[in-house]
């Protein structure tokens, strides 16, 4: 089997740094994709926070004589859903942050390294025939 020609071997190489471009540049903009999914649980985090400040207030309010005996279980309810919200935003900021870098690995660095890996023999050989 003849070598290939030095145009060719251009060819294949341009061929490869595109291949691994292509998935880093994919893996990248996926990354700040998923990375961009935080915002909701900022949200999420702001909208606990005000709970719990509202189930402070009824707390607050649940204290008053004749007025506030009916408000009691609300503000505690209150109290646990914003507890509840405030975690459950912890708990998804770091799924998304785990995603993003999986899908950064998985969705570009992989397909990427593979591509290069399987070509730099074939370019070895190549080059030494």
């Amino acid at each position: 089997m003849q070598p290939p020609s030095s145009r060719t071997l251009r060819l294949a190489d341009l061929a490869v740094v595109g291949w691994v471009v292509v998935w880093l540049t994919l893996g990248a903009l996926s990354f700040v994709e998923v990375r961009g999914l935080s915002s909701l649980s900022d949200t999420m985090q702001a909208a606990g926070e005000s709970l719990e400040q509202a189930g402070g207030a009824l707390g607050m309010a649940a204290s008053i004589p004749l007025v506030g005996g009916g408000i009691r279980p609300a503000a505690d309810r209150a109290q646990q859903l914003a507890a509840q919200t405030i975690e459950e935003a912890e708990e998804s900021r770091t799924h998304i942050n785990r995603l993003s870098w999986l899908v950064l690995v998985l969705g570009g660095v992989l397909p990427a390294s593979l591509g290069v890996a399987v070509y730099v023999p074939f370019r070895r050989h190549w080059t030494r025939s």
